[in-house]
Order: C-alpha cells, then sequence, then structure tokens
C-alpha cells in the first residue's frame, strides 16, 4: 500500500476510533480492514475478524431479492448510500450504509463506511413533519397536547409492565416497541385532520350520518402515518377504535386480530378523555375512570391488558396528575421550539 493510502488510513482511524457512528474500512471485494468499537459492538465482530472477514453478512434491498454487497462494482460502491440488513437475535435490524472511496491500488479499491440505524435516521427526518402534523390536530380537536403526551406516557408504561411481567405471552414487545410507541402513539387521532370543524366541535350528540364521518379519521390518519411514521404508527391510528368484542370500527376487528399496540393505546386513550374536560361532559375522578375501564374488561379492552392496568392504575394518576392542563402552556412552547 502507497504512503499516501497509509497516511488515510492512519487519518481516519485516528479519527473515528472512540466515535458512536460504526466505522468500517474495507476494498473492494468487501474485506474487513478495521472498524471502530462502535461497529464490532453492533455487528458482533473483534479485531481479530480484521483481514480475515468479509462483510456480506450485511446485505442490502432492492424491490425483488437481497443481493449480497460484495456484487456491486468499484464504481457503484464509491459514495453510495445503501439500506442494509443485519440479522440478529432473531430480529432484522435496518441501517444505511453510505460508502466513500478512498483510492485505488493495483485493481483493488479502498473505502470507508458509516454505518446508522434506518429506524433512528428516520425517526431524525420525520420528526419534525409529525409534530407538524400533531400541532394541526390540536388545531382541529378539543383535545390538548398535555392529552398527547399522557397517551404516550400511559402506553410505555403499560408496554413496559406487560413485557417485565409476562415477557412469553408478549414477544413482539421488545426495548425498540416500548421506545416506539412512547413516541408514536400520540399520532392516534391525527386522522381528524381531515374531519369536519362543525363534526368535532358539534355541542350535541352527532347525527349516524355525521358519526360515519368520524369514523373516516382512523383510515385517513392510516393513510397518513403509512409512509412517514412507520407499522406501529399506521396499526395505531387504523385499529385504536376497535374493540375486544368485535363491535368497534372501522373493520369489526374482534380480540387478537387488533395489532397489540392499538390494543394498549385504546386503554390509554379512553382513559385520559375520561379524566379529561370536554366542551361536552365534565371530567371525572381517577376512581370513576378506573372503575369504567373495568367493567369493559373482555368487551370494549383485552382483558389481558385490563388486569395489568388495574395492576398499575395508581401510576396512570399520577401520570395524569404530572400533566394536568395546567402545564398545557409549558408543553405547547416546547412543541413550538420544534
Amino acid at each position: 500500500m502507497t504512503t499516501t493510502l497509509k497516511s488515510i488510513f492512519k487519518n481516519l482511524i485516528s479519527i473515528h476510533q472512540h466515535q458512536r457512528i460504526p466505522f468500517v474500512l474495507l476494498d473492494s471485494k468487501y474485506n474487513l480492514l478495521y472498524a471502530n468499537s462502535s461497529f464490532c459492538r453492533s455487528f458482533k465482530i473483534g479485531p481479530k475478524d480484521f483481514g480475515q472477514r468479509r462483510l456480506d453478512f450485511l446485505y442490502t434491498h432492492n424491490l425483488n431479492e437481497l443481493i449480497p454487497l460484495p456484487e456491486f462494482s468499484v464504481e457503484e460502491l464509491a459514495r453510495k448510500l445503501m439500506v442494509v440488513t443485519y440479522q440478529a437475535e432473531h430480529e432484522e435490524h435496518g441501517y444505511y450504509l453510505e460508502l466513500f472511496f478512498i483510492g485505488e491500488e493495483a485493481g483493488r479499491g479502498y473505502f470507508y463506511g458509516l454505518v446508522q440505524e434506518a429506524t433512528e435516521l428516520e425517526l431524525q427526518f420525520s420528526e419534525k413533519s409529525l409534530q407538524a402534523l400533531i400541532k394541526a390536530s390540536l388545531l382541529k380537536d378539543n383535545d390538548t397536547a398535555n392529552h398527547l403526551t399522557r397517551v404516550n406516557a400511559y402506553s410505555r408504561l403499560l408496554a413496559d409492565y406487560l413485557v417485565k411481567t409476562q415477557r412469553a405471552r408478549y414477544p413482539e414487545i421488545t426495548s425498540s416497541f416500548i421506545e416506539r410507541i412512547g413516541k408514536v402513539a400520540a399520532l392516534h387521532d391525527i386522522g381528524k385532520i381531515g374531519t369536519p370543524d362543525s363534526i368535532l366541535t358539534k355541542p350535541t350528540d352527532l347525527s349516524p350520518e355525521e358519526f360515519d364521518i368520524v369514523k373516516e379519521h382512523t383510515i385517513n390518519g392510516a393513510f397518513i402515518l403509512s409512509s412517514l411514521a412507520g407499522e406501529m404508527a399506521r396499526d395505531i391510528a387504523l385499529f385504536h377504535h376497535e374493540r375486544w368484542d368485535g363491535s368497534g370500527y372501522p373493520y369489526n376487528l374482534r380480540r387478537t386480530d387488533i395489532p397489540l399496540c392499538a390494543r394498549i393505546v385504546a386503554i390509554a386513550d379512553v382513559y385520559d378523555a375520561l379524566r379529561m374536560a370536554r366542551y361536552y361532559k365534565n371530567p371525572l375522578p381517577h376512581a370513576e375512570a378506573k372503575t369504567i375501564i373495568l367493567a369493559e374488561r373482555g368487551f370494549y379492552f383485552d382483558p389481558a391488558l385490563v388486569d395489568a392496568f388495574a395492576a398499575i392504575h395508581d401510576q396512570f394518576a399520577h401520570i395524569f396528575n404530572t400533566w394536568g392542563d395546567e402545564q398545557e402552556i409549558e408543553v405547547l412552547e416546547e412543541l413550538s421550539t420544534i
């Protein structure tokens, strides 16, 4: 290797060896030449693999099949951003891999790559758009910013309790599930952006035709979120008004045909709605709201989730009291800075 290439390698290693973003040096045959500690932790490799292993455990997506990265030419790899997947602990993780061409010697190309979790980048990219949608939804409905904050908190609390007490029953509740539901539960009613104000703020009972229009907010919300906030957010928007006994909407789903995330958010949303003052009703104290939730066990709500709620109901009350309407101005000011 020429002195120039060696110098570049040395400088890159010095810059990236202790950084949080995974960094890797490789050649055009995809042989691993060096990786920083963050990359090694992410992909379960070590210094013993340097010079001995190809990075063919990463794959890039296209519409039809998974193509091993080493099949790309040097020209295709040069400064190319790719979505790659990595299988670990029975879960498939998505990453963005950005490759930069360093140089070529004796027909052999050299590259360095930066890797970041796709979910993290997607959240960064979409968060401002989602916050804008949340602000818009607050203008359309009687809900408050604190209502959305509390629904996020209740949902995260319930999911965390389930994984701690019934992990075998809910294998889908991973750390990423808990983190995600604590961020996107607030988007459950985002589809009301498309509901006429005259219906949302009507002080008297809705007609059957008007209620049918309200029901459309679930489908509208799923449409808005499907390409912006991921599968969980879409499922929550679409299914959070389904009921355990099949009497909900929009599709009359029953029992576990309703996604778990939506079943969790249903309890969180109804509890908070009961506690809130709205133009058509007075707020209920915690004890009455709890009684109503328990009475809907096996009807509106998943019985197991109601049992979980019953075990931690006092923490629901604590969240409501912590994020009461008197903190509303602070929450709105925080949202306005995003």
